[in-house]
């Protein structure tokens, strides 16, 4: 009886191995998932969400941050601002809180990586309380100084903040300042109707993968099979 006590004593001591490679395995699994602090809140963000062609997974973020700052002509260093990769989305947030480092930013239009020109989209988030509306039936192509240069809204108490095109589509995204939406806004007199901004998770119908827009897929010579997924399926 003695014996059997001490072989339980014994066995509960020690776990069994493959128990402690679970423990193990989760407790990985829960260091992974841990999560990036926030930005600096009041911080203006500035978005680069590179054409087709650049995936920011093989690229070092100190990389990306030498040639932001060479394409703005050194005139400001790392102590500015705050680069960050969201590599689903394929984007790199800047984060500054001065007005001037902002601007130089927002004008980017290229980065020279690897010894390459890669080529740009590049907007400002929207801040926190704010209102976002959607508008269809504008030309491609059309650029964030006309739009705000021939948007209008009729309505009190509703601001255009800033507004810019999706991608290569037809439709313009909008930031009022206020307490309403407009059911309406006008573009050189042409009424447009204002629907809600609902974010959507994007679907790249070149990879597959989430999170971006098959305009800016950072794979597009990438064969992926549409039915099981598979890259670069046997013929």
């Amino acid at each position: 009886m003695e014996k059997a006590v001490k072989a339980n004593e014994k066995f509960e001591s020690n776990p069994p191995a493959e128990k402690q490679k679970r423990e193990a395995r989760q407790g990985f699994r829960r260091r992974k998932r841990r999560g990036q602090p926030p930005l600096p809140k009041e911080d203006i963000k500035i978005i680069l969400r590179p054409h087709k062609g650049l995936c920011f997974k093989n690229i070092l973020g100190l990389e990306l941050s030498r040639a932001v700052i060479d394409a703005c002509q050194r005139s400001f260093n790392g102590n500015d601002f705050l680069l960050r990769v969201h590599p689903g989305s394929n984007i790199v947030i800047l984060s500054t809180p001065g007005m001037k480092v902002a601007s130089r930013l927002r004008g980017i239009s290229q980065l020279k990586i690897r010894g390459q020109i890669h080529a740009f989209n590049v907007y400002v988030a929207d801040p926190e309380g704010v209102l976002r509306g959607i508008v269809h039936g504008i030309p491609a192509g059309t650029s964030q100084d006309e739009l705000m240069e021939n948007l209008r809204v009729r309505i009190q108490g509703a601001n255009i903040e800033r507004a810019r095109m999706l991608g290569s589509s037809k439709t313009a995204i909008i930031t009022f300042t206020g307490n309403v939406l407009p059911r309406s806004v006008y573009i050189k007199g042409a009424e447009l109707i204002c629907y809600p901004y609902k974010p959507t998770v994007q679907v790249c119908k070149i990879c597959l993968q989430t999170g971006h827009r098959t305009d800016v897929c950072p794979t597009p010579n990438v064969i992926v099979c549409l039915k099981c997924g598979a890259r670069e399926p046997m013929q």
